[in-house]
């Protein structure tokens, strides 16, 4: 009997642990993103965004825009944002979030093939504030889950699950 009840309070913190852990790694991922030094030279961050395809074996042309007057902050208080149209990505970020732990995490969503799924049309950071604060935009539990929670712990351990 005390098996069987030392099993269910096992599974039930289990449970508790795996529904918490993208919650855990956010949070930690958040502070961490804050306390980065930013990148003051769009030389500087350039120069990390290749050495970070390279590292991450990313062969497709990916553009990096920058949005000088942080448009994006404006949508669902954004940093950084991947969109694919097409075969495409390109990454857009603010300015104040220019930090490599942010350009990674943003590569590690074209190397897992994920991102904001744009119409061919985009290309300023206008047109992607407008396309995605109209989108019907719900992070599905394999957003949250996964793509997230694995994009996050990329950024902040360089481990690629």
């Amino acid at each position: 009997m005390k098996l069987k009840k030392l099993i269910n309070k096992r599974n039930i913190q289990r449970a508790i642990i795996l529904a918490c852990y993208p919650v855990w790694i956010t949070l930690i991922s958040q502070v961490v993103y804050a306390l980065s030094p930013k990148i003051n030279s769009i030389e500087k961050a350039r120069k990390i965004f290749e050495q970070e395809k390279i590292k991450l074996g990313i062969e497709q042309n990916v553009g990096l825009y920058v949005s000088f007057n942080n448009k994006l902050r404006e949508v669902k208080d954004l940093r950084g944002i991947s969109v694919k149209n097409n075969n495409d990505y390109f990454i857009y970020i603010n300015k104040c979030d220019l930090k490599k732990n942010i350009l990674q995490h943003e590569l590690y969503h074209v190397k897992k093939k994920e991102g904001f799924k744009g119409n061919t049309e985009i290309h300023t950071i206008d047109e992607v504030v407008k396309e995605v604060s109209q989108a019907k935009w719900k992070l599905p539990l394999k957003g949250m889950f996964i793509s997230e929670s694995r994009a996050n712990i990329y950024a902040l351990t360089g481990l690629k699950l």
